[in-house]
């Protein structure tokens, strides 16, 4: 982690003073850019400085058996008309990534700590670059810069140059990365930036331009937030202006580039996809399973009026699509649960009071099926598909997947339709579908405000204060049970596909993270 810390007392608590340029000297990003011209990248054979091939048809490179266990001699791989393919010897891409290698106080230099509070490092960010149309090139001269000690005043001067080289060249990453493994075989040894012609950088700062173009990615989705908290506050709404104040105060605890802690194994972020809940952008999968987790943190809080509450589980937005796909494909068959897993041995035991099902219709739109465990009644949930109805076919998957879990419990029982039941709100544009599913989840079984159009951005902000309410040191309550799985069914279908007896079946299936959580039991042929 220190490789990519920069003064961290200084980010956290401003104790004392960083003795180099802040990073965010390098992160400014041009306010209109204009398209970039993708060229050829120069190298080999006369069209760039490298001296062409002693042979006339180039080498492919394999490796041998045993050539990953001889010491890499530069002599007998570099300048010889070789080319990178997927066998070469392990000491050769060793050697290679060793050239790639950022020393760690270059990384410092340009790369934000991630610990640091997000105000600060969009505070820390200045100027603006534009984009060049020409690539950098491979040199195959020595480096003729940050040759001195890292940290001395000519080191230091140097990166302060690279900075402009570095930001302008940003849409050519793609191009560097993809021509440097075999620009490194003919023998480059420097990097050299068309603002700088007479200067050549290490190898490295090919990598350090990827690592800049990630972090600047990320800064993006906290400006665009920022943003958009700016335009929300214009709202008269005295709620809406207050909890844009809250957020701005929230953001104070909030890493901008660390692991958001808490989640499941299906559920691994970064803090800057928090970002997306202060946005009216679509919520993906991971951002809804994200929110579906904080959903269940917060019902899992004790209630206001010391009553106790229901157990709600919510189902990974995965969840139902397996289901679906294991029963079309293999309709004979059933599995049972893991008894570590949570939410499997939840249903085992009747413990679980309703079950929220995400249900993903039309391409792109979340919904969901209530299921009342206790009533054995269901209701459908769409704020914006007003006539949609659950599918029978949905209900007959979640019914099998109860009786194989708990067969005494719902053999010989079915759901019927909820005589009242508590919808999502009618929705009029097409992206706050999973803001509005969460917000209804926790005003159906909690103290939430619920979720209406016309006040949609304050919705936004409450969640994004659910899911990052981990943050807040004077919150006791980091995880709650049931959200370490959500539903996980990460190889479902992989183990039964591994099986004697299912070999010759390959299913295509989503992909999803996580250990696998099902095993799958054959059924006895008859």
């Amino acid at each position: 982690m220190s490789r990519i810390m920069l003064a961290r007392t200084t980010a956290i608590d401003g104790a004392r003073e960083h003795q180099l340029p802040l990073p965010s000297l390098l992160f400014a990003t041009s306010s209109s850019r204009s398209p970039s011209v993708m060229p050829k990248l120069r190298y080999g054979g006369g069209e760039g400085p490298f001296p062409s091939p002693p042979c006339a048809t180039p080498l492919e490179v394999h490796d041998e058996s045993d050539a990953g266990t001889l010491d890499f001699d530069r002599a007998e791989w570099i300048g010889i008309g070789m080319r990178w393919d997927g066998n070469i010897p392990s000491a050769v891409s060793a050697a290679k990534e060793r050239d790639r290698h950022i020393p760690d106080s270059v990384r410092n230099f340009f790369i934000p700590a991630p610990n640091m509070p997000v105000p600060r490092m969009l505070d820390a960010f200045i100027g603006a670059t534009s984009p060049s149309t020409a690539a950098p090139e491979f040199s195959p001269s020595i480096p003729s810069v940050l040759l001195s000690s890292p940290g001395s005043p000519s080191f230091t001067a140097d990166l302060v140059d690279l900075r402009q080289p570095l930001l302008s060249a940003v849409d050519h990453v793609g191009l560097l990365r993809g021509g440097f493994n075999d620009a490194w075989l003919k023998g480059a040894r420097s990097i050299v930036f068309p603002s700088q012609p007479d200067v050549r950088y290490p190898l490295w700062t090919e990598h350090l331009l990827g690592e800049l173009q990630r972090s600047l990615e990320k800064r993006t989705a906290w400006v665009e937030a920022t943003a958009w908290l700016q335009k929300a506050e214009e709202n008269n709404d005295s709620d809406t202006v207050a909890a844009v104040e809250f957020c701005r105060e929230h953001l104070e605890s909030i890493p901008w580039d660390a692991p958001v802690p808490g989640t499941s194994r299906s559920v691994q972020l970064r803090t800057h996809r928090l970002a997306a809940f202060l946005s009216d952008a679509w919520l993906d999968d991971e951002m809804l399973n994200a929110g579906s987790e904080a959903v269940m943190r917060e019902l899992s809080r004790p209630s206001e009026n010391g009553s106790p509450r229901r157990i709600i589980r919510i189902t990974n937005s995965h969840f139902l699509n397996i289901l679906r796909r294991f029963r079309q494909q293999f309709p004979q068959e059933r599995f049972t649960a893991r008894p570590s897993e949570n939410l499997d041995r939840e249903i085992q035991e009747d413990s679980i009071d309703v079950l929220e099902v995400v249900v993903h219709s039309h391409q792109s739109h979340w919904a969901g099926i209530s299921l009342d465990l206790r009533s054995l009644t269901y209701f459908y949930r769409d704020g914006y598909y007003r006539h949609d109805v659950a599918q029978a076919q949905d209900l007959a998957d979640l019914l099998w997947y109860l009786r194989s879990l708990n067969p005494s419990r719902f053999d010989s029982v079915d759901f019927t339709p909820a005589p009242s039941f508590h919808p999502s709100p009618f929705q009029t544009d097409t992206f706050s579908c999973g803001i509005n599913l969460l917000s209804t989840f926790l005003e159906h079984h909690g103290n939430g405000r619920g979720w209406r159009q016309e006040r949609s951005a304050l919705s936004c902000m409450d969640m994004f204060f659910h899911v990052s309410r981990v943050f807040d040191v004077e919150d006791e309550i980091m995880t709650s049970p049931g959200v370490d799985d959500v539903a996980d069914l990460h190889g479902i279908l992989s183990q039964f596909e591994d099986s004697e007896y299912h070999g010759q079946h390959e299913p295509e299936i989503l992909p999803i993270c996580g250990e696998s959580e099902l095993e799958i039991v054959l059924d006895d042929e008859e």
